[in-house]
């Protein structure tokens, strides 16, 4: 497959970025407490709805799959990883219960 990388690699640091401020704006200040995996109430945890990331979270698993996937032929040392990592369990979907 031939992928035009450096476009890759920016469109995941363009994504990833969107993702990040996102989930910023989501984490809680001193004076708000939201309630953790734990059931405990703390400051900073994060409070951001699910479709708010969706789309930043849907195209950072592509374009980490479509990285996995790029390789150098006759280069061992930058092969296609892609199977590898789907043998291993593969790469959690978020969400995928979304309705």
């Amino acid at each position: 497959m031939e992928v035009n990388f450096n476009n890759l690699r920016k469109q995941a640091a363009y994504t990833l970025d969107k993702l990040t401020k996102k989930l910023n704006n989501g984490v809680l200040n001193q004076t708000e407490y939201g309630e953790g995996l734990d059931g405990e109430r703390k400051k900073g945890n994060i409070l951001v709805d699910s479709r708010e990331i969706q789309k930043e979270m849907d195209e950072i698993r592509s374009l980490i799959l479509t990285i996995c996937s790029v390789y150098e032929p006759e280069d061992e040392d930058f092969k296609d990883v892609s199977e590898e990592i789907e043998k291993s369990g593969g790469v959690a979907v978020f969400n995928e219960n979304l309705e």
